[in-house]
């Protein structure tokens, strides 16, 4: 999403895929017709959220929080 790139903002709030992939095996069958992206983030369910992390300094600003 290029149009992000050079901004900074006061807050980033985010609500990311956070099933493990127990978990998300272990769901209703209805739920496995979703992209598994969408519910799914890796071993520990935490992949998205952690990557999310990493990168959010790059576009805080100075006193800038990010709520997941």
């Amino acid at each position: 999403m290029k149009i992000f790139l050079g901004q900074k903002y006061d807050l980033i709030v985010t609500n990311p895929p956070y099933v493990d992939e127990e978990d998300l095996a272990d769901m209703p069958e209805e739920f496995h017709f979703e992209p598994e992206l969408a519910l799914g983030s890796g071993h520990d369910g935490l992949n998205i959220t952690k990557q999310i992390l990493k990168l959010a300094p790059n576009y805080l600003s100075e006193n800038g929080v990010v709520g997941v």
